[in-house]
């Protein structure tokens, strides 16, 4: 506490300081040059270059030499805007160049954007420059992360970055051990879930059919040209499947018009070694160039720092079977643990448990100029993770050790122990995401065409379990055993013959901590994942004076491929969650518009003919069918500049979602588990005939500069999205069932998914950004979100007791009306919050202090929480540069185990609820990185 109410403390006298240290020596005069490059990294000639300020009478003008280069000498202080064009080129603008305050030089590299795949950004407004332009002048709510953003905090993964974004959250599956970093994350934008956001590489879609969204945890930071986070319908790229609140694009490294090679290598107080190599240039004839990364993280994740013990999951014990299991389900509820508390028999303890995890990442990119009309790139990016030690499949939590009267060992009675209540231990996780692309560019007049052919594979592998045999471990505790050669049903505590019945007391028996034989049956699952891709797309742009207008078609079709087993007490299932056959085919059909009316207004127009074709099967692939659905979105943006200070925008549109496989397909023997809590069977299965989820939404906001140096910028954001036929899983009660392993006959339901409700989202994003060359900066920024289902099914809500269940986040998939247990009867929206301050000296020291703000209602399933970080770093020449970054500076939140909070009680049928556990996450622990950064030759240009 102390420490946070320092840094508060001293952010506020910064903010005091901050308008103070940017004063303008208006005697000064200074110098602004940069090269102008195409997004093909080829420098371009005779391009004409304006400079306009508030200081200068007249603007400036020159055109830039044979290297593409540029400069304007005897500039006074001030404020700049730096404008570009050429015949056939979109216009570009930089509007945020600053002279004074000791800033005597400003180099600004232009990129003179020609239409490309792989970026989503509105073309001719934003552009690269050597300042940090946090100035939004697109018709979108956007945020572009460069790997200055990444390596300013020794990301070596997006995830982080994602939570210090208004309107942006990087969310853990609940059933996810988050103290480990390589525990699956998905990005959501503004509350929409990890379907609803569009993910892209380079502009394409990805592999995603199974689960309905991208890792981005896998994703290494080292790979990327910038990420692109796109906010609300503003922008129009070529393809809007699932971006019903937004998208978010990769872009991976390009070639550079000369030669650049850089190495990163750090360390970490876990004994990871992050380290990447990166080489990127154009060779000598100015034909090939070329974009080289290999970047890997190998990482252990912390020690559990206690003893963790196991309760007796085993079905003999010296030869003995065990009558009764010593756990179950507890009741459900808003405080009330999931599981009982008691445990009456624990076997040797696990310690250290660890968490291990890694990522091999790797670039290689070959671009080739056949004339300067044409061109050919390809490309290959891979990247393979995993990990192991349980990942996510160890649940722990404090227990009430409660052996019987008998018991005379060494552990306390009555004593809290660190109990690991999950038999399927260790688990392990690897994942292959190779991405092969081609892609052709030509020139005819002023016109582009564009061709593209990818490929994009995902392979994932899940085991988590223990094999069948017999090992040696100290037991404590009282237990129910059963004579020499009989049996149990493992849960009545009686004993009986082999098929029972049982009707033979046990013995209970206490162990005092000897060793003993455990006869173990198998237990594990493992499930084989497959999700490939194949597409292509087309493009003709054309520009006309300051507009430009593009056709585009691209079609791919994604296959996918679910077989997952599963092993426990003698029932053993295999089951074809999603047959090989199973595949999507999307085609999209865009016209798009940018237009520039006057040089204060900009319009996006697009349209969006989109046709589905799911071909599914429900019977375990002995049949298919076909899902044909068909969509046309439109997109309108616009944004007002009146002055370089300000912009405006609004927009408006559409989108929609189809439905991924795992909700289409379906299980010819549907996988019945048991809730001892609710004394009900239940199943996952399929729908084949859902429909895609459709929305439409709006933004409103802007981006204001403020001060006399216009170094700080004030942003703000209000959308709005109604979204229909949302996927919802519906339950119908099919009749009993009993799974002869003792459990006996109860009813049976079924949950699969309808589209079943509508939803709402809206909310309000706040920023304020400043960022000097020198001296103290800062960011503030929040976001006030709130999502809610409704047009639910009469009594959908109805619990025992009348509670009603309205109003929450839509954060975790298929559970939106609930989150961590804690239920909304209100207007409770979820609230986060970004505070950054900054410091850089003129002899190229930086030192960085933030927080993350994660308020209630928090997809951790965690009370509101605060994590901190910091940075200290120092360039010592121009090609060295070395750097200390602390994340999750407190130790906030940091579980190094699964922690199983509450209970979520999930609506079946009007009066009853199955009981899920709600897994509460922890942030994982305090990482200490110390890395050297070093590098030669020119990036970006």
């Amino acid at each position: 506490m102390k420490n946070r109410l320092t840094g508060i403390v001293l952010f506020i006298v910064c903010l005091l300081l901050a308008p103070a240290a940017v004063r303008a020596d208006s005697g000064q005069q200074g110098v602004i040059s940069g090269t102008i490059t195409d997004n093909q990294t080829n420098v371009v000639p005779n391009a004409g270059v304006t400079l306009e300020g508030n200081v200068m009478q007249a603007p400036r003008k020159t055109i830039t030499r044979k290297d593409g280069t540029y400069s304007f000498t005897n500039v006074p202080n001030g404020r700049f805007s730096l404008t570009v064009t050429k015949e056939g080129w979109t216009k570009a603008t930089v509007t945020d160049i600053f002279l004074g305050a000791g800033i005597a030089m400003q180099r600004v590299d232009v990129q003179l954007l020609q239409p490309t795949f792989t970026s989503v950004r509105t073309l001719g407004r934003v552009v690269t420059s050597a300042t940090r332009n946090v100035f939004n002048s697109s018709t979108a709510s956007q945020v572009v992360l460069s790997p200055q953003v990444f390596q300013t905090q020794g990301q070596t993964s997006v995830s982080r970055i994602f939570d210090q974004i208004p309107g942006v959250v990087a969310d853990t599956l609940g059933g996810y051990n988050v103290s480990n970093q390589f525990a699956p994350k998905f990005v959501t934008v503004r509350d929409g879930l990890a379907y609803e956001t569009e993910q892209t590489i380079d502009g394409h879609p990805l592999a995603n059919g199974i689960q309905g969204a991208y890792r981005t945890n896998l994703l290494n930071t080292a790979i990327f040209e910038d990420v692109e986070i796109i906010k609300g319908p503003g922008a129009a790229p070529n393809v809007i499947t699932g971006a019903i609140n937004g998208a978010v694009n990769y872009r991976t490294k390009e070639p550079t018009s000369y030669p650049y090679f850089s190495i990163d290598a750090a360390a970490d107080n876990f004994g990871g070694f992050p380290y990447s190599f990166t080489a990127t240039g154009t060779s000598g004839n100015r034909k090939l160039g070329y974009a080289f990364v290999l970047a890997n993280d190998l990482t252990e994740g912390p020690w559990i720092p206690k003893n963790v013990y196991q309760p007796i999951f085993n079905n003999s014990i010296n030869g003995h079977a065990v009558a009764a299991q010593p756990v179950g389900y507890g009741s459900v509820g808003g405080s009330a643990p999931f599981w009982d508390a008691s445990v009456s028999a624990v076997a040797q303890p696990i310690n250290p448990y660890t968490e291990g995890g890694y990522t091999h990442s790797q670039l290689a990119k070959l671009r080739y100029h056949f004339s300067d009309a044409t061109s050919f790139t390809g490309s290959y990016y891979g990247t393979q993770g995993g990990y192991g030690g349980g990942g996510g499949y160890i649940f722990v939590q404090n227990s009430t050790f409660t052996p019987g009267s008998g018991y005379a060992g060494a552990l306390p009675t009555n004593a809290n122990l660190l109990i690991n209540l999950d038999a399927q231990v260790p688990g392990f996780f690897n994942n292959s995401e190779p991405i092969f692309e081609g892609e052709l560019r030509t020139h005819r007049k002023t016109d582009t065409f564009l061709a593209r052919w990818y490929s994009v594979h995902l392979n994932s592998y899940i085991y988590g379990g223990s094999k069948g045999g017999t090992q040696t471990s100290k037991v404590w505790g009282t237990v129910q055993l059963c004579p020499l050669g009989q049996s149990s049903d493992g849960f009545s505590g009686m004993c009986g013959p082999a098929g029972g019945p049982f009707t033979l007391p046990s013995t209970p028996t206490d162990f005092n901590g000897q060793p003993a034989a455990l006869g173990l049956t198998n237990s594990y699952n493992v499930e084989d994942r497959r999700d490939h891709m194949n597409g292509a797309s087309l493009e003709w742009d054309h520009p006309s004076g300051n507009n430009m207008y593009t056709l585009s078609l691209d079609k791919w079709v994604a296959g996918s491929y679910d077989v997952y087993s599963y092993a426990s007490s003698g029932q053993y299932l295999t089951s074809l969650s999603i047959p090989a056959g199973a595949r999507q085919t999307t085609t999209t059909l865009m016209l798009r518009a940018l237009l520039n009316p006057t040089d204060k207004l900009s319009v996006t127009l697009a349209n969006y003919l989109q046709a589905y074709n799911l071909y599914h099967s429900l019977d375990a692939g002995l049949t298919y069918s076909s899902n044909f659905q068909h969509r046309d979105d439109g997109r309108i943006g616009l944004t007002y500049h009146p002055n370089l200070d300000t912009s405006l925008r609004l927009a408006v549109g559409s989108s929609n979602t189809p439905p991924f496989a795992q909700l289409i397909n379906n299980t010819s023997v549907p996988i019945v588990s048991f809730d001892q809590g609710s004394s009900i069977y239940v199943a996952y299965t399929s729908n084949g005939n859902i429909r895609p989820e459709t929305a439409v939404g709006y933004d409103i906001g802007g981006d204001w500069r403020l001060g006399r140096d216009g170094q700080t910028v004030f942003s703000t954001d209000y959308y709005l999205t109604n979204l229909k036929n949302q996927f919802y899983y519906s339950t119908e009660l099919v009749g009993t069932y009993d799974d002869h392993l003792g459990h006996g006959v109860h009813p049976y339901y079924q949950y699969r998914p309808d589209n079943l409700s509508d939803a709402r989202y809206y909310g309000l994003e706040l920023a304020l950004y400043r960022y000097p060359a020198y001296g103290f900066g800062y960011t503030l920024s929040s976001a006030l979100m709130r999502a809610y289902t409704y047009n639910l099914p009469p009594g959908f809500y109805d619990l025992p007791g009348g509670a009603k269940f309205a109003v929450n986040q839509t954060v975790l998939p298929n559970q939106n009306f609930t989150i961590g247990g804690t239920y909304s009867a209100g207007n409770a929206p979820y609230s986060t919050g970004n505070a950054e301050i900054n410091y850089r000296t003129r002899n190229e020291w930086f030192f960085a202090f933030g927080e993350t703000y994660h308020g209630p209602n928090n997809p951790e399933q965690l009370p509101a929480f605060f994590v901190a970080r910091a940075a200290a770093s120092k360039k010592y020449n121009s090609t060295t540069t070395m750097q200390l970054t602390v994340d999750n500076l407190f130790n906030t939140n940091s579980f190094p185990y699964e922690y199983l909070g509450f209970g979520v009680a999930i609506p079946v049928v009007q009066g009853a609820q199955y009981a899920q556990p709600a897994a509460a996450n922890g942030i994982g622990g305090r990482i200490i990185r110390f890395s050297i950064h070093k590098d030669t030759g020119r990036p970006g240009t």
